[in-house]
């Protein structure tokens, strides 16, 4: 899927440089900037991959669903962002099919 992704991007910035009629003001040291991101998202995409080898696929899924429960914390804790009651009843409704799931 990546590479798919790889693709289209080169693809829509190919039809937007058609469109200007000039190259993209893109250097390498543009693209360096995203080293970091990429080394963690490989490294997180090798401990997923690592997981479901070790682990029941259906005690996977319920611990992969539970990212939408820390993405909520971590963005109260770090962001001081307050989450809304629509979404905390989204965050119990979810946490209890998790729960309801395992039992």
């Amino acid at each position: 899927t990546e590479f798919i992704k790889l693709v289209v991007s080169l693809g829509v910035a190919g039809v937007n440089a058609f469109h200007e009629g000039e190259r993209p003001d893109v250097q390498l040291r543009d693209a360096t900037w995203l080293v970091l991101p990429a080394m963690f998202f490989t490294t997180n995409n090798i401990l997923v991959y690592q997981a479901i080898g070790k682990n029941d696929m259906a005690a996977f899924g319920v611990f992969r669903d539970t990212i939408i429960l820390w993405t909520a914390l971590i963005w109260r804790a770090f962001f001081s962002t307050e989450l809304g009651w629509t979404r905390l009843t989204g965050i119990c409704v979810i946490f209890g099919g998790l729960a309801i799931n395992r039992a």
